[in-house]
């Protein structure tokens, strides 16, 4: 997976591949409903803000899951990456004393009976003997102390399994890029909501957009590579919307760029050399 590849889906595709990041639907509808999202760190602010919804009962949701502590035969959530994550999230197991064992196992039963959900920890990294002890210094917790804790350690998890989706392959590179130079400034020009046309055969029809980070691009790109085909495109950049949040008088509201894309090339880099009263444009590299 990766992030174009996930930005082409349909909605309900979408959804079922962040379900191996987090089991609560409501949690991945949200973030489907978020999409097409610009780069990785874009991904993991979308995240938060899905988990910023919830409410504890769909929080809960998430807990359930995930298998126990110490349970890997418990595995329950049949979603894609969860059988293999959860196994390496919980490496520290392994080497535990059969005892360290059994205690996690009551102490499990304890917390499910006090809580009424399994006991979560962002289990990475942790020993045996490190999740014993928080699992019985959690013990001590109010019912909603502990539900804060919980949506916490489940923030942790999902923003580890997020990492370990998208590098599940190499990312693919996107056919047509951009870059914005704020030629005033002499910096790269931020926070410009771009959209990208196909004009073919007499029909426009919208195939990507993106909104320009900190360094003037859009990391993941502006259009898939199975979108992309031969033909007449457009590039339309909100330039007024960039003047107008700095308080700069400017002679042009947007502007659009049309370009011709051959069957032989297989990368189009489009830069914009941006002033409030002009612009360049040429074919990079």
């Amino acid at each position: 997976m990766n992030i174009l590849t996930i930005n082409s889906q349909s909605a309900k595709s979408a959804t079922e591949a962040l379900r191996g990041c987090c089991g609560a639907a409501a949690w991945c509808q949200h973030v489907a409903e978020m999409l097409p999202l610009d780069d990785l760190a874009s991904f993991h602010r979308a995240a938060d803000v899905a988990f910023d919804r919830l409410t504890p009962q769909e929080w809960i949701e998430a807990f359930s899951c995930h298998p126990k502590i110490g349970d890997l035969d418990s595995l329950r959530m049949k979603f894609a990456g969860n059988r293999q994550w959860s196994a390496s999230e919980q490496a520290g197991i392994s080497a535990a004393d059969e005892r360290t064992i059994q205690a996690i196992a009551e102490g499990n039963q304890v917390y499910l009976e006090r809580f009424g959900y399994i006991f979560i920890v962002c289990a990475s990294g942790k020993s045996a003997d490190e999740m014993l002890a928080l699992l019985t210094d959690r013990f001590q917790n109010d019912v909603a102390t502990e539900l804060t804790i919980a949506a916490a350690e489940q923030r942790k998890i999902t923003h580890l399994r997020i990492d370990k989706l998208f590098q599940t392959e190499t990312p693919m590179r996107s056919p047509i890029t951009t870059h914005i130079l704020d030629t005033t400034l002499g910096r790269p020009a931020s926070g410009i909501h771009v959209e990208l046309f196909s004009t073919n055969q007499n029909e426009r029809r919208k195939v990507g957009e993106g909104t320009t980070d900190i360094d003037g691009r859009i990391g993941a790109g502006l259009i898939a590579s199975d979108d992309f085909k031969p033909g007449t495109y457009k590039m339309r950049f909100a330039t007024g919307v960039y003047f107008d949040s700095q308080g700069t008088d400017h002679f042009y509201p947007e502007l659009t760029i049309t370009f011709k894309v051959s069957v032989d090339q297989s990368h189009y880099h489009i830069p914009l050399l941006l002033s409030p009263y002009g612009y360049t444009t040429y074919r990079g590299s």
